[in-house]
């Protein structure tokens, strides 16, 4: 098939012409040079059918022109015509050519890129013909690096079938868990997050804890039928007793792996006296 070549290299006092998609895997040949013409100066300078104008390959991406172009400039503009290989290849198939052991190799059959020539693909452009880790070989190390600083999930999915017309989805993996030092203050501990997997909080303190699924948890205290020092109002959902001494493990815990809600989680404290507490959060 006949192909326009848009990217190349033009030397012209050394005579050559590089294209750059084309290299050791992928090495150009002669025989399918058609013709080179230098449409800033109308002038062919390379033409397959004419002894004046021929060359040889220079590399495996380029030509020595035949034609003396060492007056011309590498700024001018050449108009290129290469015939290319068209190949009936598979690309649907979903077949792997190689995959990554639990060591971190690859490993299985391992092909060499196979170039094919279409007219146009939609969405964006991706690189069709490099087969699957084609920058490893067989048993060499195999790294796949994934950006976790924008908060994404790396999400899986594949056809197990190729007789069935079906997707299984794999599900998201990624995330991230906080990491909480012992906590003594009250008030908003968690923000409302809606990618929310997991939350938690243990009262390692002797003190009582008031968790609530919300912000502005307190206690109130005052004196009522003549006792002083009792809840006479307040904003909680749970009471996370303390222990008898600190670091103890017998304070009470709270933990939703559901997780059931995505909200802000604060606490209040009565009597204020030995706050210690972790709370934590898993996200993806």
């Amino acid at each position: 098939m006949k192909k326009l070549i848009t990217g190349y290299e033009f030397l012209a006092s050394s005579k050559i012409v590089n294209f750059a998609e084309y290299g050791p895997t992928n090495p150009v040949v002669l025989d399918n040079l058609l013709l080179i013409t230098n449409v800033s100066r109308g002038q062919i300078i390379y033409n397959f059918a004419d002894t004046a104008a021929t060359g040889a390959t220079n590399s495996t991406s380029g030509f020595l022109l035949g034609y003396n172009t060492t007056s011309m400039a590498n700024t001018d503009r050449l108009q290129i015509f290469y015939d290319t290989q068209v190949e009936d290849v598979d690309i649907a198939s979903g077949y792997l050519t190689g995959y990554i052991t639990g060591s971190g190799t690859s490993t299985g059959l391992y092909s060499s890129p196979v170039r094919i020539d279409y007219q146009a693909i939609g969405g964006r452009a991706v690189d069709v013909a490099s087969g699957f880790f084609p920058q490893y070989g067989r048993n060499a190390n195999a790294i796949l690096n994934i950006d976790s600083q924008g908060g994404g999930a790396l999400i899986l999915q594949g056809d197990l079938d190729k007789d069935i017309d079906s997707v299984t989805a794999f599900a998201p993996v990624g995330g991230y868990a906080s990491n909480y030092s012992i906590q003594t203050g009250v008030g908003t501990i968690i923000s409302g997050n809606n990618s929310r997997l997991a939350w938690g909080i243990t009262n390692y303190g002797t003190g009582n804890i008031y968790l609530k699924f919300g912000a502005g948890a307190s206690v109130t205290t005052g004196t009522s039928f003549g006792i002083t020092n009792i809840i006479t109002g307040s904003s909680f959902n749970i009471i996370l007793k303390g222990g008898n001494v600190e670091f103890d493990n017998n304070g009470g815990s709270f933990f939703d792996f559901t997780p059931k809600y995505n909200g802000p989680v604060s606490v209040g404290a009565y009597p204020n006296t030995n706050i210690k507490y972790i709370s934590w959060e898993l996200v993806w």
